[in-house]
């Protein structure tokens, strides 16, 4: 699933970025070491383990200026607050002569990141009210110009 979102309908996906908790150890850096890693974790069941939100983007915005904005944060929300590693994928589907919006999807493994590696469960963002909590931060964020206070 994680990397079938970089490879949207057959084409490339036109940005992606891993990003990772301070503490987290360096070689989690390296996608498919940080998904062995998770999955190698998890009873059988629980493999496709993740969240996942998408953000569509403004039609009169480049697409890069909303990468940035939703990157902070994801960088400032998921990361830094909630000690998540974040796979941010950026799907412009004009490109593949689509009509369907630009967006951009925030894949996350379902634990927390440590220098230890995963840890506890992440229930309070995985979830449905998590998924409420998200919302109303990005809107928040928005609102006070990039700062996330929970």
């Amino acid at each position: 699933m994680v990397m079938a979102k970089l490879t949207p309908a057959g084409h490339k996906a036109s940005r992606h970025d891993l990003l990772l908790p301070d503490a987290a150890s360096g070689e989690y850096m390296d996608l498919s070491y940080l998904l062995q890693r998770y999955d190698a974790m998890l009873p059988a069941a629980e493999r496709t383990g993740y969240a996942q939100f998408t953000l569509t983007l403004p039609s009169d915005q480049p697409p890069h200026v909303g990468w940035e904005q939703v990157r902070a944060w994801v960088r400032s929300y998921f990361v830094r607050q909630e000690q998540l590693a974040a796979l941010m994928v950026l799907h412009l589907p004009y490109l593949a002569g689509s009509s369907n919006a630009a967006h951009i999807h925030i894949l996350l493994p379902a634990r927390r990141l440590s220098i230890n590696g995963f840890t506890g469960q992440a229930r309070d963002v995985c979830s449905d009210s998590g998924c409420h909590d998200a919302w109303n931060a990005w809107i928040s964020f928005q609102k006070e110009g990039g700062s996330c206070v929970k």
